[in-house]
């Protein structure tokens, strides 16, 4: 009888450090959470999008305040949708690689509905959220109120369209 079978043999005597402490890790990781590694990735998925979901809610809430904090409406509907993408790029790529504000939006998941659409929204939404956090023009916050609302409109559809698209892809948190 094997040791063990000999490519799996192979493979440890040839691995790097780096290799061994991330295989031990992922080890502990199970060990200490009584979870495999693909359920924990599957939850922090589940969180990123809650994420998102909070961010949106937290936006309606700023829109609807007297007097609207439009502005900052603007900037949590950009981050809704910043979490929305990186959890649907997180689960479909397998990792966090891309959580880069600049690169984030070029990584669309396999299959995701009009993928080039909602890469080219969240651009757009990001550098909304620029304006309204670093320019000093337009102060009053009524003038933000129709780039609020769209930027809300589409957060909540991109988190929509995100819980729907991890739900059909075996995501069992979401």
């Amino acid at each position: 009888m094997d040791f063990a079978p000999r490519d799996r043999l192979r493979r440890v005597s040839e691995a790097t450090a780096r290799d061994m402490v991330l295989w031990l890790e992922r080890v502990s990781l199970e060990q200490d959470t009584g979870r495999s590694l693909e359920e924990l990735r599957q939850r922090s998925t589940a969180d990123r999008l809650a994420l998102a979901v909070a961010c949106t809610r937290r936006a309606r809430v700023m829109m609807n305040t007297v007097p609207p904090l439009n502005r900052d409406a603007v900037s949590r509907s950009y981050y809704a949708m910043y979490h929305a993408w990186r959890a649907v790029a997180f689960f479909s790529h397998g990792g966090d690689d891309f959580q880069e504000h600049k690169k984030l939006p070029d990584f669309a998941p396999p299959g995701f509905q009009d993928a080039v659409l909602w890469q080219n929204r969240l651009k757009e939404a990001r550098e909304a959220r620029n304006r309204s956090d670093y320019r000093a023009y337009p102060k009053a916050e009524g003038a933000w109120r129709r780039e609020a609302e769209k930027q809300y409109s589409h957060a909540v559809e991109l988190v929509r369209l995100s819980r729907a698209y991890l739900r059909g892809r075996g995501c069992q948190y979401v």
